[in-house]
């Protein structure tokens, strides 16, 4: 008999272990037992109960103790990030994979939850939480009043072991320190508290792919929030609104038409408010005669090369211009070197000369054709970006795949596949003003 009433005691004390919800939601009280809201047939820890499950788990992780070594890579992570979630798994069978800072505000993970938003973590026994600008991580061990105290590991002092307040006894003590500066998300555990009530953004961003572009160009804004769910971009011309429009999942590409400065900035909005974001500036200028029509003396002759390469073939790539012996041998024959050119030494260097001096004639703009140049050419590029895609947007030019294939056989860059030798040759054409249009 007593054997038996034995057993029935350890079966009870296992159910209260745990809370098994049949219904569909429950709640409990006070700071260590907040209210959460389960799905039916869900099995969630009370507050207090991870707090003594942790509490257990000091005699597994003693304080002052070292866990593993830093450089350790365990549940993905290293040091005091994977200390958390060693913890996670003892407590909860399961972890969230991912550092919360590459989560979005309500990510799901493993039955764990990512709130970015300061404002709306109510923080509880079994959170992870990720503070000091993305430098320590830690799970809550237990609160008291307004004191917070934390299960972590330190990697910069051997993976120590402490029970007490976040980074130490002088730092992050309270819930208003570690929601503060610094703070980076939390990961909430399963069936920790998940704020219903809808937080307005408090921050909003605005970027641009570029700061300055040719009148007829475009510009990509794309906008970001914290819990924005609706952008819309304010762009001013001189102060005055020039245009204001809806950015469909935070991205707008916008032409101009008209030469001028303009500021812009975007509104991220939810059910609960708005945030307005810094404004950035941007410049729209004309293109000028030079940019428009290359004049005269350069569609003559090739760019002036500035460089140090004692190679033909080099200095004309650097400027964009086909180095191959075919094209080479036009030039020669433009600028009366070799009978024929045979790629000799003495007649690269002769060309090479001319080159530095900005006097290589241009074979299809030769005085033997007795015709000046009929070609038309791309806006000089004056920006920053490596990419020709870019490039071409910035100028107002299609940009696509199949147009860079007609522009790189009118460059004669054949067999145009889009590889980075060919894009770099455009590219540079594009800068000199020399990119032919097709």
């Amino acid at each position: 008999m007593n054997t038996i009433i034995k057993k029935l005691a350890v079966m009870a004390t296992a159910l209260v272990s745990a809370v098994t919800f049949s219904a569909a939601s429950i709640t409990y009280t006070n700071n260590s037992d907040r209210s959460i809201t389960a799905s039916a047939a869900a099995t969630y820890l009370t507050n207090s109960q991870i707090t003594a499950k942790l509490t257990a788990l000091k005699s597994r992780y003693p304080n002052g103790s070292k866990w593993l070594t830093p450089n350790t890579v365990k549940y993905g992570g290293k040091q005091c990030y994977a200390f958390a979630r060693q913890l996670a798994v003892d407590v909860f069978g399961t972890y969230p994979t991912t550092n919360v800072v590459y989560a979005k505000d309500g990510d799901k993970n493993n039955g764990w939850t990512a709130i970015r938003n300061a404002g709306k973590v109510i923080l509880e026994p079994g959170d992870i939480i990720r503070s000091d600008y993305n430098s320590h991580t830690a799970m809550i061990w237990k609160i008291e009043g307004n004191t917070v105290y934390v299960a972590q590991c330190y990697g910069s002092q051997n993976n120590k072991i402490n029970w007490g307040t976040f980074w130490g006894e002088h730092n992050k003590v309270t819930i208003k320190d570690l929601l503060g500066a610094g703070f980076n998300g939390v990961w909430k555990h399963p069936g920790g508290t998940i704020p219903n009530k809808k937080v307005k953004p408090s921050t909003s961003k605005l970027t641009a792919n570029t700061s300055l572009i040719t009148k007829g160009g475009s510009i990509s804004f794309t906008a970001s929030s914290d819990t924005g769910t609706a952008y819309t971009i304010g762009i001013d011309k001189s102060g005055k609104r020039w245009k204001t429009a809806a950015m469909p999942n935070g991205k707008l590409t916008v032409s101009f038409n008209e030469e001028g400065s303009y500021t812009a900035y975007v509104t991220a909005s939810n059910s609960a408010g708005y945030c307005d974001s810094a404004k950035i500036s941007f410049t729209v200028k004309i293109v000028n005669q030079r940019e428009q029509n290359i004049d005269r003396n350069s569609a003559l002759y090739f760019p002036k090369y500035s460089g140090n390469s004692k190679s033909i073939v080099d200095a004309l790539n650097s400027l964009g211009i086909n180095s191959n012996f075919s094209y080479r041998k036009s030039i020669a024959a433009a600028n009366s070197i070799g009978s024929p050119y045979t790629g000799s030494a003495t007649e690269n260097t002769k060309m090479l000369n001319l080159l530095k001096q900005g006097k290589l004639k241009r074979p299809e703009n030769s005085t033997t054709n007795n015709t000046r140049s009929t070609k038309k050419y791309f806006p000089k590029y004056t920006g920053s970006s490596g990419s020709i895609v870019e490039a071409l947007k910035a100028v107002g030019a299609d940009s696509s795949y199949a147009f860079r294939q007609k522009i790189a056989a009118a460059n004669d860059v054949n067999s145009y596949s889009g590889t980075l030798k060919q894009n770099v040759l455009l590219l540079n054409k594009l800068k000199n003003g020399t990119l032919v249009k097709p």
